[in-house]
């Protein structure tokens, strides 16, 4: 084996320890931007689960304030209206 072919095997040698470096880090790379992209989308779905407790939330108030405010009306004008409505009010 001459220096020429000596040289040329431990240039090769050196290239792939450099690739398998290169792969490592590649590697390390793309497990940080996957765990960065899991927290964002855990991040994401706590923000959207927050906003979706609170629009339940005032959905039930709108929902109460609507019973309440057609019994309180109902309260007041049972008298007036015919037996008929006041069956359907009740239903």
């Amino acid at each position: 084996m001459n220096i020429e072919q000596m040289f040329q095997e431990f240039q090769n040698k050196w290239l792939k320890r450099d690739r398998e470096l290169v792969d490592s880090i590649n590697g390390i790379v793309k497990q940080q931007n996957l765990s960065g992209q899991i927290s964002l989308i855990e991040r994401q779905k706590q923000i959207s689960s927050h906003f979706y407790q609170k629009a339940i939330s005032y959905t039930n108030l709108i929902i109460l304030a609507g019973y309440a405010g057609i019994f309180g009306l109902w309260q007041h004008v049972r008298e007036i209206l015919s037996r008929q409505i006041v069956v359907w009010v009740a239903l």
